[in-house]
């Protein structure tokens, strides 16, 4: 392994590793959240069980996306709750 390559992989690993933080964070605080609040789809995946990629081919699985950034959408927490404890069937 090139020198590199351990570069892009550490850096790789810090920016996964932040990320999980990140969704951790927020499934801690989840509880507290208002139903109007919106999550991004990583947690929104967590909760569900299900990859962000199906959560982007299948849109209405959980409410409409919310568009938080440029390249990052998010779910109405209200309506993940719904779906996870089947109150609103998954479409």
């Amino acid at each position: 392994m090139t020198i590199i390559s351990e570069v892009k992989t550490d850096r790789r690993r810090r920016r996964r590793a932040a990320a999980d933080r990140f969704v951790a964070q927020i499934l801690e605080r989840l509880d507290k959240l208002p139903d109007d609040s919106v999550i991004p789809d990583s947690v929104t995946s967590v909760v569900l069980g299900v990859s962000t990629g199906t959560l982007r081919r299948n849109p209405d699985l959980a409410g409409p996306p919310i568009k938080l950034s440029a390249r990052r959408y998010g779910r109405r927490l209200g309506n993940v709750r719904a779906v996870a404890r089947g109150t609103i069937p998954a479409a």
